[in-house]
């Protein structure tokens, strides 16, 4: 039977999203019982609403092994996830060890692959929608019931427990990114008045990175094998569940 969001936050006690949000966050023992009382009334409000069903799913990805350190919940539209993943990608058939072996050159070129769909942010998206997104047991099971809820939980508040506040949030981020869409639309020397490189944002703060080339290069190729590494992990994960969504 399909689960959503809602589901799992049923399953999971207050108290464990309160433990690993505390964790994760550093919090003092201080600021606990403030803590609890927060997402107690949270998961109390989440609970009584209605989800709202959409064409989105939640996959739960493992990144320890690779360049990130972390877990994630990723969400991904069902229907670019089933018509764009390349299921015969280079990428799905390369090991870690393959990957460090790897040429500058075949580095860089691997790097630009896209196997899988890109993922969406959801900090901004509406409550009543994220608790609607569809899950996957076995890949709940396998990420655990209590990061899953819970990593879930700290993006639907990262800007606190105001919906009327996240609303104004949401809207000055939209407002944002249309603005953004309308500078890439732009010819190349106007796009650069208004859209920041790495280059001119480095400049502007004073931030120069006088280390040699061959250091500064170095690092860079490091840092994409490690990309590499992560769109792996992420492409397994996918195949493993995609024929359930």
């Amino acid at each position: 039977m399909k689960q959503m969001v809602k589901d799992l936050i049923r399953e999971c006690p207050v108290e464990s999203i309160v433990d690993y949000i505390v964790d994760r966050d550093g919090i003092s023992e201080d600021e606990r019982a403030e803590t609890f009382s927060n997402y107690s009334s949270f998961v109390e409000d989440i609970l009584g609403r209605e989800p709202v069903e959409s064409d989105f799913v939640m996959l739960g990805i493992l990144y320890g092994d690779g360049g990130k350190s972390e877990k994630e919940t990723s969400l991904y539209k069902k229907e670019e996830l089933l018509s764009k993943t390349d299921r015969d990608s280079e990428i799905g058939k390369l090991s870690f060890e393959e990957v460090d072996a790897l040429s500058d050159e075949e580095t860089d070129r691997i790097t630009l692959l896209y196997p899988v769909s890109k993922n969406h942010a959801y900090e901004y998206a509406l409550w009543d929608e994220i608790i609607g997104y569809e899950v996957i047991r076995e890949n709940v099971e396998e990420f655990g019931l209590v990061p899953f809820v819970s990593e879930i939980i700290y993006k639907m508040t990262y800007f606190g427990f105001d919906e009327e506040e996240l609303a104004e949030i949401r809207e000055a981020v939209s407002i944002t990114m249309s603005e953004l869409d309308k500078a890439r639309e732009l010819p190349d020397e106007e796009r650069e008045k208004v859209v920041f490189s790495a280059e001119r944002s480095a400049a502007y703060f004073s931030f120069q990175d006088n280390r040699p080339f061959e250091e500064k290069e170095r690092e860079r190729i490091e840092d994409c094998k490690n990309a590499i590494k992560d769109k792996i992990i992420e492409f397994r994960t996918v195949m493993r569940y995609i024929d359930e969504i």
